[in-house]
């Protein structure tokens, strides 16, 4: 028993004994010998030669029936598909895999079962093998220009279609698609391909988190450290100058009790004005030496603060050579993974058989990897020249 479309089953009925005198049990075929047709088939019956279609009213003891030499169920579905499949050569030595795609009624399910329309993919690919130019469509072709044999493949069929349509007894067909599937080769090498530029985004990203994690840990490193200076500039200043304060007052305080203690001696005659005056010579002198020694003080203040800025000024050009070198490397680590990635994939392709090894112009792919007009790999970033530190001028002193 064989099942297809549209004849779903064919079957051979024995022949059924005459009736004789003493037997008076009616002549019929049994349920068991006759196929059920389902709601979407019909029984085509074969007697003498002729074919008549079983209507749902001939019982099983009817002189046709029993007469009957085979029956065949027909599917009446309408728009049924029948997909077929065709390899198309291409240049390679492969082939393309073509699949096309009828919609098939059944009009007259007796003229399909005389004319043997048993199998109508059959009927339907001995059609399209009679176009002869389908096959030579892919000879020009390798497997990487799928999609422009897609649309030649495409164009062809439907052309046929138009120009010398099917026709096959009692059966509709309509054209409804023409495919070219993608090979399995191709597919993985494209999967590969999408593969490897996935993780070549995934590992560039990496790179990208940790450099921006460097970046701010070196940021907030030199942040603290320049607070921790300002911080420490800024207590001594305020130490020196509480110390100064304090020395000033302890000095106004005594130079005031001894200059009224002198006045006070000489108005009692306990002094002479010789006295007097040598020991407010010695207050005064004593007073212009505290005043070169606080000069001396803040001329020692303005150059600390001065060695202080020329300080944060290296830190800064530091730094930033710093981060001009970080980026450098960043650029060049970049660049030396996209042409590991690039080489990759051509690698990968060549071992595949996508490349012809022996006709290869290797300058083509050179130029292809690095860039117009460049005949070696690309140069590493440049690194740029250190910064010279600019010192700040020096203030001249205020009082000499």
């Amino acid at each position: 028993m064989e099942r297809g479309y549209p004849v779903v089953v064919e079957q051979e009925l024995r022949p059924v004994q005459a009736k004789s005198f003493l037997k008076r049990k009616p002549v019929g075929r049994a349920w068991g010998e006759v196929p059920r047709p389902k709601a979407n088939e019909q029984l085509v019956y074969r007697s003498a030669g002729t074919f008549f279609l079983d209507t749902q009213d001939l019982p099983l003891d009817s002189g046709r029936v029993v007469n009957a030499s085979r029956v065949s169920v027909v599917d009446m579905t309408g728009n049924a598909e029948v997909v077929l499949t065709l390899a198309v050569p291409a240049r390679d030595a492969a082939s393309f895999t073509v699949r096309v795609t009828f919609l098939c009624t059944v009009t007259d399910a007796v003229a399909v079962v005389r004319e043997g329309v048993v199998d109508a993919s059959a009927a339907l690919t001995s059609y399209l093998k009679g176009h002869h130019g389908l096959y030579e469509l892919g000879l020009d072709f390798t497997l990487d220009d799928i999609n422009l044999v897609r649309r030649k493949v495409n164009a062809q069929v439907r052309a046929y279609w138009t120009v010398v349509p099917a026709e096959i007894m009692g059966l509709a067909v309509e054209l409804a698609s023409v495919e070219v599937l993608t090979p399995e080769e191709l597919a993985g090498y494209e999967n590969t391909k999408r593969v490897e530029q996935q993780q070549h985004l995934i590992e560039l990203a990496r790179l990208g988190n940790e450099q921006a994690l460097i970046d701010q840990r070196t940021q907030f490193e030199q942040s603290r450290e320049v607070v921790r200076t300002h911080h420490s500039s800024d207590l001594s200043a305020a130490r020196r100058e509480q110390q100064r304060a304090e020395k000033e007052h302890a000095v106004e305080v005594a130079g005031g009790d001894a200059v009224s203690a002198l006045q006070l001696a000489y108005a009692l005659g306990e002094i002479t004005a010789k006295e007097l005056g040598a020991e407010l010579s010695t207050i005064h002198e004593r007073e212009r030496q505290d005043r070169a020694a606080e000069l001396e003080q803040d001329r020692a203040d303005l150059r600390e603060r001065i060695a202080h800025d020329r300080e944060l000024a290296k830190m800064r050009a530091d730094t930033e050579r710093a981060d001009r070198e970080q980026e450098a490397q960043w650029q060049r680590r970049r660049a030396e993974q996209e042409f590991d990635a690039r080489i990759r994939i051509i690698e990968t392709v060549a071992k595949q058989g996508h490349i012809d090894a022996v006709n290869l112009q290797l300058d083509q792919v050179v130029k292809a990897l690095v860039g117009p007009g460049s005949g070696a790999p690309r140069q590493a970033i440049a690194e740029q020249p250190e910064d010279e530190v600019i010192d700040p001028p020096a203030r001249e002193d205020d009082a000499r």
